[in-house]
């Protein structure tokens, strides 16, 4: 008899965690300009973090694989934007320490399932893309996926029985190779790799296409205070410059 996880979904299947910041510091980073154009007002990058969150998970939810999905959040508009989730609370002590705490929920409510750590800025994400991630990972006791860049880290995993310490931030993809988790051979092109902190990977993110929610969050009018009023149809990238701080 196969062993299941407590969820009653059969071993093997993944628990993805994924953390979300939220509110108004969300994204900080899109706030800055740089050669992808101006930086972005708190408001559009909040709208804009939210809708990567739920681009991500939508593309998570439809890969067989993905037994349960966590999201350690104390923003509460993900209660209402995220269908199909389990919200832990961020313990508010940075990213790792929300990545560990959906890592510890997961372990006791699934030990024996394997447990994956996602990024939530994947706007671009493609089932097949995580699938084939999730696949090679079951190979390793622990692995990860690199950024586009190859420096940062887009996903961690564990087997059961296997400890995962998030060691997210500057150097990651380094930092993680150290702490024993193999990089997969995830080509670079792959959306499971093309996370979006600058306002140039929005640019890039938009040319290649993303999920719906981000989609229809670019296409929404800026207020008319911050100025443009575009025609119908698609929003081009360099319409980012309503959103500007």
């Amino acid at each position: 008899m196969p062993l299941t996880c407590i969820t009653g979904h059969p071993a093997g299947q993944w628990t993805l965690v994924v953390p979300f910041k939220g509110g108004p510091g969300a994204k900080s980073r899109l706030g800055h300009a740089g050669h992808g154009g101006p930086g972005l007002r708190p408001d559009v990058r909040s709208g804009l973090a939210l809708a990567f969150l739920a681009d991500t998970v939508a593309a998570a939810q439809a890969v067989p694989e993905v037994a349960d999905i966590v999201i350690v959040s104390s923003d509460p508009a993900v209660l209402t934007a995220i269908p199909d989730i389990v919200l832990v609370a961020d313990p508010g002590a940075g990213l790792n320490a929300a990545v560990a705490a959906g890592v510890e929920w997961a372990r006791v409510q699934a030990p024996h399932c394997p447990v994956a750590a996602l990024t939530g800025d994947l706007p671009c994400l493609l089932p097949l893309d995580l699938a084939a991630g999730l696949g090679a990972a079951a190979q390793h006791p622990r692995a990860l996926v690199p950024d586009r860049d190859g420096t940062g880290t887009t996903m961690i995993t564990a087997l059961p029985g296997r400890e995962l310490i998030p060691r997210f931030g500057p150097g990651s993809c380094e930092a993680h190779t150290r702490a024993g988790h193999v990089p997969l051979p995830v080509l670079a092109a792959s959306t499971l790799r093309l996370d979006v902190d600058t306002v140039q990977d929005l640019n890039r993110a938009l040319h290649r296409g993303t999920g719906d929610h981000t989609r229809s969050t670019m296409l929404q009018p800026p207020p008319r205070a911050y100025g443009t009023h575009y025609a119908s149809g698609p929003t081009p990238p360099s319409a980012l410059t309503a959103a500007a701080v």
